[in-house]
């Protein structure tokens, strides 16, 4: 498979994301791989609409203008219908382009989508920079790309898939993404701790060593955990600083923390370099201590987000998650001693969980109060790949169908129609419902100690935002009422 002896000078990279969200860092993945080609030569054009407020008729025009040999696109599964959409209206306005997706969602149904979405022509599977590399290197060079690893594509009407690719050891051998390449940073979103200041992630580590049933990270990156060394991670952040004039950084790692003693040797090289950085880490509760908050506080981390998800302990072990509620208690406080901002997720719908759950987790919230500053409360969703949709799909609860299905009239459900089949709760509790109280109890919460005026125009105006119908109210102070704070 080839270009038709066309040699491959022109790729555009995009990123697909929904119209209305707003991207606040440029995707760290996708200029990667810019930077990975344009190392072998060739011209690379990133587009990313989010920053630029581009619609899909602008990004439409721009393929119609320039008709690039290939188009690569990111996919991941919130974001499919975009992807796909984008992926036919490349096709439409400029035919020759060989179109390439990659990201978690088409690793994990590469076969599927290529028998469902004709308009692309490649799927990349996991990682993409080597093989991209490989890839377009032999479209170059018009040959066959069947011994081309971890590739998925059609072949005399079949969908073919190679073998997959080991991943990358040595991530010290990337080089940066390609910085330059994307739009100013300050036309990215405000981004919550960061504020306005120009801000940009940093991926340090891939890979996780952990198993939770609702997450991908152990098939897209792998089960081991392969690290930068601090200094190449601090380098960059010094890049950012000097060339981009970059003031915050979100570190992208699934668990920062993951190798506490490398996390540790990270904010020493800052603090010993003085680099005058703030950022922000994902971690886990059972991967960090005392010590390193104490650290990554001088170091300049303002805040730590943490993976919580319930606070049933027969939940916590149901999913594997490993931790106890009084060791996420304890890091809480601990966190917010050394003065670092805490940030946790907590998850709706798990599977098997009951009123007595809910109960436990808003009775944790209230607990817990003045140890969390924010809590981003979501709907459990079945992601390909995962432990959670194998087992759904082996008792017949899912098909692959769902990933295109389109339900414009459910906004619970366009988004991720598996949600439709996740256990139901007990007494007709409804997802939606319990994600709407588990908000309110939060806002109510903190908004104890604010001056009155204050207080109940940040409750109405989360009312006003959240609850559509009289009946909605009703449903809800009845369902509040079932619960003692």
């Amino acid at each position: 498979m080839g270009l038709g002896g066309k040699r491959v000078k022109n790729i555009t990279l995009i990123a697909a994301c929904p119209i209305e969200y707003k991207r606040t860092a440029p995707p760290p993945g996708i200029g990667y791989i810019a930077s990975v080609l344009m190392n072998e030569g060739y011209e690379v054009n990133f587009i990313d609409p989010s920053p630029l407020n581009l619609t899909s008729k602008d990004v439409r025009k721009i393929f119609q203008d320039t008709q690039p040999d290939v188009a690569g696109i990111y996919c991941c599964s919130t974001d499919r219908y975009e992807a796909f959409d984008m992926a036919k209206s490349i096709k439409e306005v400029s035919p020759d382009t060989t179109v390439v997706m990659g990201g978690p969602h088409v690793t994990a149904t590469a076969n599927i989508t290529l028998e469902r979405i004709p308009s692309i022509d490649i799927i990349v599977r996991h990682e993409g920079e080597v093989t991209m590399k490989e890839l377009m290197n032999r479209l170059n060079e018009g040959g066959h790309i069947h011994d081309v690893k971890g590739i998925t594509f059609r072949k005399e009407g079949n969908v073919v898939s190679t073998p997959p690719r080991e991943f990358i050891q040595d991530l010290d051998s990337l080089p940066y993404p390609a910085y330059h390449l994307y739009p100013p940073f300050e036309k990215y979103a405000p981004h919550g701790v960061a504020g306005n200041r120009r801000s940009c992630v940093i991926m340090s580590s891939r890979g996780c060593t952990f198993s939770c049933p609702f997450c991908y990270a152990v098939e897209f990156w792998g089960r081991r955990f392969r690290a930068r060394s601090p200094k190449s991670v601090v380098d960059e952040m010094e890049h950012l600083k000097d060339e981009f004039e970059v003031e915050f950084i979100k570190f992208f790692d699934d668990a920062f923390t993951l190798d506490p003693r490398r996390a540790e040797k990270i904010c020493d090289e800052i603090i010993r370099r003085k680099v005058g950085l703030k950022f922000l880490i994902l971690s886990r509760v059972d991967t960090i201590n005392r010590q390193l908050l104490k650290k990554l506080s001088d170091a300049g981390c303002e805040e730590i987000q943490y993976g919580v998800e319930t606070a049933s302990p027969r939940l916590l072990k149901d999913i594997g998650k490993g931790i106890t509620i009084d060791r996420v208690e304890s890091v809480l406080k601990w966190t917010k001693e050394v003065g670092i901002q805490t940030y946790i997720f907590m998850m709706q719908g798990l599977p098997g969980e009951t009123l007595e759950d809910v109960e436990l987790n808003f009775r944790f919230l209230k607990r817990n109060q003045k140890y969390i500053d924010i809590m981003e409360s979501a709907i459990t969703m079945i992601l390909p790949g995962t432990p959670l949709y194998y087992k759904a799909k082996s008792l017949g609860l899912v098909d692959d169908e769902a990933w295109f299905s389109y339900e414009p009239n459910n906004e619970f459900l366009s988004r991720d129609p598996f949600s439709r089949y996740l256990p139901p709760y007990l007494e007709n509790f409804k997802l939606e419902e319990l994600i709407r109280i588990h908000r309110l109890t939060h806002i109510v919460f903190h908004t104890q100690g604010m001056p009155g005026a204050r207080a109940l125009r940040a409750i109405l105006g989360y009312l006003w935002n959240y609850l559509r119908s009289p009946s909605e109210y009703s449903d809800l102070i009845r369902t509040l009422a079932r619960f003692s704070f």
